[in-house]
């Protein structure tokens, strides 16, 4: 698949994009959200221009928090204020950032400034990830503000939290709720299923308006856009299955956070090593990155099948033994 950028025809492997898109669709619907952050960097280490791959991240994130809206039936617990602030400034903020970036492309540094973004935001990750596996997260006091038409304290702080959440959306992509959701728990006395709602329809605001931003701009590779999303389906669908058989909560959250941890890793060590030049390196990392995850998720599907298969067999024998005892 070529993708034409300034005049130049670069080759994108179709299959990467749509195994990127499988793996992204599994590892969001049985880990969340901690999940997201694979996507732009793996993107980028495909051969797409960051500019673009921004684009393609964003029309991802629109079409998968649709995905999910629906699928949760989130609508019931929307806090609807919440929402509107969140996308005003959230799309005022992501204004912002694509003049930011459209000067960077200018003078050839989108790269090596969104790149050291996301290295900034996995180092995060893999140390918050790190703290929580040893149990040595400290408890901080949550300020519990409440949502208030007026403007006060907690209206500019939500105010400041949309326009700089919806500048980061710009230029990390889907790797900002990575920082959204708990920040907002911590913030605001709310419910986790009210905040995760509102959060994500005002996310599905948000990147759409970014979809109608970059593409208007000529910045969206609708090819790849399409093969992203299909993957994405598809893997959800096998999460979802995956999540029927061996329940979340079955598989203990030091588990889970370690699995995503691992992949956070090798997906820092692909972006420092794409930024130094060692591309196959970084491909070979970032693949590593993706398929571990949902390799475990399926993994732990096929066992859990075969288990109750196995289960059912014993059973079954056991009914016939006890038939024939009873008939003798």
């Amino acid at each position: 698949m070529l993708f034409n950028y300034e005049g130049v025809s670069i080759f994108i492997n179709p299959y990467f994009i749509l195994l990127l898109g499988l793996c992204i669709g599994i590892m969001g619907a049985y880990f969340g959200s901690k999940s997201m952050f694979i996507t732009l960097p793996a993107l980028s280490i495909s051969g797409i221009p960051i500019i673009f791959a921004l684009g393609t991240d964003l029309a991802h994130s629109c079409g998968r928090s649709l995905f999910d809206c629906y699928r949760y039936k989130l609508l019931k617990s929307i806090n609807w204020y919440l929402v509107l602030v969140l996308s005003v400034f959230s799309v005022i903020g992501l204004l912002l950032s694509l003049k930011l970036i459209l000067w960077l492309e200018t003078y050839s540094l989108t790269d090596i400034v969104v790149r050291s973004l996301y290295a900034f935001l996995l180092t995060g990750l893999i140390l918050v990830l790190s703290l929580l596996h040893k149990n040595l997260l400290p408890n901080l006091k949550k300020p519990k503000l409440s949502l208030s038409s007026t403007l006060n304290l907690s209206m500019l702080i939500l105010i400041v939290f949309g326009v700089s959440s919806g500048f980061l959306t710009g230029l990390i992509g889907s790797g900002v709720l990575l920082l959204q959701i708990p920040i907002l728990i911590y913030l605001f006395n709310l419910t986790t299923p009210v905040i995760f709602a509102s959060n994500l329809l005002a996310f599905l605001v948000t990147s759409s308006f970014g979809v109608i931003l970059w593409s208007s701009n000529g910045l969206l590779g609708l090819l790849t856009t399409l093969l992203l999303l299909f993957g994405v389906v598809i893997g959800s669908q096998i999460g979802h299955f995956a999540l029927g058989y061996i329940p979340s909560d079955k598989v203990s959250d030091k588990t889970k956070n370690f699995l995503v941890l691992m992949s956070a890793a090798k997906a820092l060590l692909a972006v420092m090593s794409l930024m130094l030049g060692y591309i196959k390196f970084a491909k070979l990392l970032i693949m590593a990155a993706m398929l571990t995850p949902a390799a475990m998720v399926i993994t732990f599907l096929i066992l859990e099948r075969m288990a109750r298969y196995i289960m059912k067999i014993e059973a079954d024998m056991a009914k016939e033994k006890s038939d024939y005892v009873n008939r003798s």
